[in-house]
């Protein structure tokens, strides 16, 4: 990852775990349930190779879809109807949908890290 910081540091794509925990993190909202259960592993299983960065972006475009499932219902002023539910199929597809960093950029960067980077 590179950011404007003072020194360039390579931040590894995360890890099994790590993706577990940035999905329980990002979709961890108190007024949308996700339905039915998700299963985070699985989530993470879906998205080797993607950054952190990607991972928040998959949350935010599967949360968008339920908005955007709302505004309907919302625009005619029928919201009994309509539960604030985000649906497991919302973040696969969300998934399929946004790609990782490529393989040659990671390359790019690791052998950046090797030679140059920060010890």
């Amino acid at each position: 990852m590179l950011r404007r910081l003072e020194k360039r540091i390579h931040i590894p794509l995360p890890d099994f775990e790590t993706r577990v925990r940035l999905f329980e993190s990002f979709l961890n909202t108190k007024s949308i349930e996700i339905y039915p259960k998700v299963d985070y592993e699985e989530l993470a299983t879906k998205t080797e190779g993607y950054s952190g960065s990607d991972i928040k972006l998959v949350c935010k475009e599967a949360l968008m879809s339920t908005v955007r499932k709302m505004l309907p219902h919302l625009n005619k002023g029928d919201n009994t109807k309509f539960k604030d539910r985000l649906d497991v199929s919302d973040i696969l597809n969300a998934i399929s949908k946004t790609k990782p960093i490529s393989k040659n950029l990671t390359e790019k960067h690791e052998k950046w890290q090797n030679e140059m980077g920060c010890r």
